[in-house]
């Protein structure tokens, strides 16, 4: 009879559960101590992903012609 090995719990999730509250948290803090800065520092990241769609898009239509 062959034995069949269970694995074993790590808890490995623990703390990155709890590097994602504590994250969470702080983000919460800036935008209620800081709305306006909160604000700004979110348009900013926007329009930093939205740039780097773009330039994406635009890498990508170069190969097709």
């Amino acid at each position: 009879m062959a034995k069949t090995h269970m694995p074993l719990p790590t808890g490995g999730k623990t703390l990155s559960k709890l590097i994602s509250a504590f994250v969470a948290v702080a983000l919460l803090v800036i935008a209620v101590k800081h709305p306006s800065e909160a604000a700004t520092m979110v348009k900013a990241l926007g329009g930093a992903i939205v740039d780097v769609i773009e330039r994406l898009w635009t890498f990508v239509q170069q190969f097709g012609g």
